[in-house]
């Protein structure tokens, strides 16, 4: 009978062996830190965090609104020939229902809402028009966003969020716009008309 022992042997060295270089070599987690506005992230570039009491707000966690790298147009229409209205929101966490509902109602074409959806920036296909209220973080936090969201030319940006009322030297059924070199003052500043103009574009989208 063959005796088992020199493979005994060798089982323990290998077992001690091992157990010795996991001590003098310990595992080491890496904590990667969340982005901060004006980080290059996912596409584009962060543009805000989200805060308590903001829809989507998750505490612990990050989460907030990535603006592309650069305008989509410098000049173009909100809507597809024909306006119609369309029920959208004004708040964070809105863009993207408003796009969805304005290119439901206006079909394909090229304007506002349609070049948002059709950008692919870094491969993601969920970029949508900003709401009003998401382009006032937008424009709170231009200067640390950079890449020219307000290219020092007056630039002013289409919002996917309709007004529906009465204002005076407003007509009905307008959009709300939001001039980014300019202080906000009062609500001539973030609604316009939409007869004719031709207004600058920036897509944005969750993360």
């Amino acid at each position: 009978m063959k005796k088992s022992f020199p493979l005994l042997l060798i089982t323990i060295f290998l077992i001690t062996s091992c157990s010795k270089k996991n001590e003098n070599n310990p595992v080491h987690s890496v904590t990667v830190a969340p982005p901060k506005i004006g980080d290059s992230y996912k596409g584009g570039i962060v543009a805000y965090i989200l805060q308590s009491g903001d829809p989507g707000y998750v505490n612990g966690e990050t989460h907030g609104l990535i603006i592309s790298t650069v305008d989509l147009s410098s000049g173009i229409s909100w809507y597809n020939g024909t306006f119609i209205t369309v029920n959208t929101g004004t708040a964070i966490g809105t863009g993207s229902a408003n796009t969805a509902a304005i290119i439901a109602a206006q079909g394909s074409g090229n304007y506002a809402a349609s070049i948002c959806k059709a950008y692919n920036g870094g491969g993601y296909t969920d970029w949508y028009l900003p709401s009003i209220k998401e382009l006032y973080e937008l424009y709170y936090n231009q200067s640390l966003i950079g890449n020219n969201i307000d290219s020092g030319n007056s630039e002013t940006y289409w919002s996917s969020s309709m007004w529906v009322g009465n204002l005076s030297g407003f007509p009905n059924n307008s959009v709300y716009i939001l001039y980014f070199y300019a202080p906000l003052t009062n609500q001539s500043n973030v609604i316009s008309a939409t007869s004719n103009p031709s207004i600058a574009v920036r897509a944005v989208r969750s993360f």
